[in-house]
C-alpha cells in the first residue's frame, strides 16, 4: 500500500480478497479463486515499518514477515523493503495426500503519491525462492527448486478513504512467475514462468495514522 510516514508505534491492520486468474492449462479450465488476506501494519523508529501478512485458502496458507524504509518528498512517498515467506499447503481430499511447503524471501520497492485523497501507489516484488518442496503420501521428498529467481510481481493500488479513518483499497498485480503456491498442485507437471493477474479488494478495519 501506500508507503506513508507514521509516528511510531502506530498500527493499523485491514482484511481483504485477492481474486486470482489461474491459467486453463493448469486445470484444465478457466477459475477464479478467492486468496483471504490479513494484513498488518506497525510504524516503528526512523521511518521503519513491520509488516504482516497471513494468505489462506484453506488448502493453502502463507505468512509473511517483513521490514520497510520509508520516506516521503511532499505527495511522494516511497519504500525499500524485505519479507520472508513461510508457504505451507496440503490436500487430503478425493483420494488425495500430497503436502507442499516453500520458502521464499521478497525484496521490493514501492512509490506512491496522494492527489485530492485518493493514494495511488506502484509496487516491483523479486521473489528469491529459496526452498520449495512437498510429498506424496508417506513418500519421498520432491524437491521443485530449480532456480532461486522465480520472476517478478508488478502491483498497482488504489486507496480511498470512504468513513472517517476507514480506507478501501484496491490494486491489479500481475505476476511473472515459475512457482505460484497458491496453485501448488500443478507443480509436478508445470515448471514455466507464467502470467498470473490478482484483483485486490481490501477494506482497513483500523487506522492511526497519516492519510491525508
Amino acid at each position: 500500500m501506500l508507503p506513508k510516514v507514521s509516528k511510531p508505534y502506530q498500527f493499523n491492520y485491514s482484511l481483504g480478497v485477492n481474486f486470482i486468474g489461474m491459467p486453463p492449462d493448469w486445470i484444465e479450465m478457466p477459475l477464479e479463486l478467492p486468496l483471504f488476506n490479513f494484513h498488518g501494519l506497525l510504524s516503528l523508529p526512523w521511518n521503519f515499518s513491520a509488516v504482516a501478512d497471513i494468505n489462506t485458502l484453506l488448502i493453502t496458507n502463507q505468512f509473511r514477515l517483513g521490514v520497510y524504509q520509508n520516506r516521503e518528498l511532499g505527495r511522494f512517498s516511497f519504500n525499500v523493503g524485505l519479507d520472508g515467506e513461510w508457504a505451507y499447503g496440503r490436500l487430503h481430499w478425493f483420494g488425495f495426500d500430497s503436502r507442499m511447503a516453500a520458502v521464499i524471501l521478497h525484496p521490493s520497492v514501492s512509490a506512491g503519491i496522494l492527489l485530492n485523497g485518493l493514494a495511488i501507489t506502484v509496487q516491483m516484488e523479486l521473489p528469491l525462492l529459496l526452498y520449495a518442496g512437498g510429498f506424496v503420501g508417506e513418500g519421498d521428498e520432491v524437491e521443485l527448486q530449480s532456480s532461486v529467481l522465480n520472476g517478478f510481481s508488478m502491483t498497482a493500488f488504489l486507496e480511498q478513504r470512504y468513513w472517517k479513518q476507514q480506507v478501501c483499497t484496491i490494486g491489479l498485480r500481475v505476476n511473472y512467475l515459475r512457482y505460484y503456491f497458491p496453485a501448488w498442485m500443478s507443480y509436478p507437471t508445470f515448471d514455466n514462468y507464467t502470467i498470473l493477474p490478482e484483483l485486490i479488494v481490501a477494506f482497513n478495519i483500523q487506522y492511526h495514522g497519516k492519510h491525508k
